[in-house]
This record gives C-alpha cells, structure tokens and sequence, in this order.
C-alpha cells in the first residue's frame, strides 16, 4: 500500500458536480408545472476532491475523494492546512 505525505502533495482541485436528482424529477413530473415552479429540488451536487502528489520515484499519483455535503469544506480546509497549499 503507497501513502502520500503531506509534503508530497502538489495539488488539491475541489470540483462540485451538479446533475439531476431522478426521483426528485419523477414528484416534479407526478405534480406537473406547479410543482416545478412550487421549488422542488431537481438539482443536486456531489462534492469531490482531487490530490495529486509526487512518489519517491518522481512519478505523479493522484487521489479523488468524494465528499459528503454536510463537511465537504471542513475536510477541504483540513486538507489545505495540513498540505499548506494554498486556497
């Protein structure tokens, strides 16, 4: 198993994918145009976090995360203060 040390790290890229939520879609197509403009939730994000880091090799290797909604920026600023990579 490889770990990365901090001090490896070259890169963190935080991403916020957003797509549609099906079963939110299906209760706006069963309440039809009042439930579209009544505020129901169609969209959705999922979070993700890149790392990209050096191996003792010199070789790059990367890392993708993906995050829950409700710490996505705790583990974010976490992994900024403990890589000092700036935001």
């Amino acid at each position: 198993m490889q770990t990365a040390q901090t001090a490896s790290v070259r890169r963190l890229d935080y991403t916020g994918h957003r797509h549609a939520n099906e079963g939110a879609a299906a209760a706006v197509l069963s309440r039809g145009l009042i439930g579209m403009f009544a505020g129901s939730p169609v969209r959705s994000t999922d979070h993700y976090l890149e790392l990209e880091y050096m191996l003792p090799d010199g070789s790059v290797g990367a890392l993708s995360f993906r995050l829950h909604k409700e710490n996505q920026q705790e583990i974010i600023d976490a992994m900024h203060a403990a890589t000092g990579i700036e935001k």
